[in-house]
């Protein structure tokens, strides 16, 4: 079944992800299969936000309100992004895989989350890879244009190869498949830019204005340019 997939893909990422680090946040539990994966690792802090009301029944009916330092945050990822924001909250890993949201949600969510809540310099952030699943091409292209997105907020972003195997008669009855036509699942892993260190931005400095002529002082090239202009400025005359 569908469920089966996901279950099988989802329980493979946080190993994928090698999320080893003590805050964690998911946002959509949905089977709880994530949050399920991130509770082995024994999180400090394990924050879930769940903004369907049968999802969240079911999250109380199966206790994950007493799970060892887990913290349910009920509601859209819109309105408790900001409480936890104003608390400053951060957390080591994120992973948003949300239902019914589009291209331009996942943007805003990363501006209003990643600067705000994802620790630096070691935090590491995903997403359930749905982008344009219809056609491989304009996956590819969604895929680019997320990580041109994350590259301005100064995340640098990866996409590990998983090799899938569903078979065409799995999707008999699922009004939308997950993805059409390949065996290959994009799995984006995103960091925080490797900043380089004081000194070696102090010996960039040197090294520019060493290079650089002094200041008021024409280069080489300019000066013969000068030269060669005056000179048939003279022969004109």
């Amino acid at each position: 079944a569908p469920s089966d997939i996901v279950q099988d893909e989802e329980q493979q990422q946080p190993q994928q992800h090698k999320i080893k680090k003590n805050r964690v946040m998911n946002i959509g539990f949905g089977m709880g299969i994530i949050d399920t994966a991130l509770q082995k690792l024994n999180p400090a802090l394990h924050i879930i936000v769940e903004a369907h009301p049968d999802v969240y029944k079911k999250m109380l009916e199966d206790k994950w309100d007493t799970k060892p330092n887990v913290r349910i945050c009920f509601g859209r990822w819109q309105d408790e992004i900001p409480k936890l924001i104003k608390e400053g909250v951060q957390v080591d890993g994120i992973f948003y895989d949300t239902y019914a949201e589009n291209f331009m949600d996942l943007e805003d969510f990363h501006q209003m989350t990643l600067p705000h809540v994802l620790s630096k310099p070691n935090g590491i952030y995903s997403f359930f890879n749905g982008l344009a699943p219809d056609n491989l091409f304009f996956h590819g292209v969604a895929c680019q244009c997320v990580k041109l997105q994350l590259g301005h907020l100064g995340l640098e972003t990866e996409f590990l190869q998983c090799q899938i195997q569903v078979a065409d008669s799995v999707w008999e009855g699922v009004r939308r498949k997950y993805w059409h036509g390949r065996d290959t699942y994009y799995l984006p892993v995103s960091k925080w830019a490797t900043l380089a260190t004081d000194g070696q931005k102090k010996e960039e400095d040197h090294n520019l204005k060493r290079n650089s002529p002094p200041e008021g002082a024409q280069s080489d090239t300019a000066a013969k340019d000068d030269d060669e202009t005056s000179l048939k400025r003279a022969k004109t005359n």
